[in-house]
């Protein structure tokens, strides 16, 4: 345990400052993931757990593509979330 501390303890030190954010952002995502806590805010944050929810997440990537534009629609009204409809122009 305490080589695995020293080796990560290591690897920061020799990172320059845009390593250093990168790795930090890495871990703040990580614990949000894995606690569904925002570790800045200590408030709980959605986490998408279940496929059908990753899916739905995935294509909010894409609303500017027409073939799934229906699918993000329907996904929006589900989630009482009408007002972005109009303003993806969806």
């Amino acid at each position: 345990n305490t080589n695995k501390e020293t080796f990560k303890y290591n690897e920061c030190v020799t990172m320059n400052e845009e390593e250093f954010n990168e790795f930090m952002q890495e871990v703040h995502a990580r614990e949000m993931y894995y606690t569904g806590i925002n570790p800045d805010t200590m408030e709980p944050v959605f986490v998408a757990r279940h496929p059908n929810e990753k899916q739905q997440q995935r294509q909010m990537f894409f609303y500017y593509k027409r073939e799934v534009q229906p699918a993000i629609r329907q996904s929006l009204r589900n989630a009482h979330l009408d007002q972005y409809i109009k303003q993806l122009k969806l």
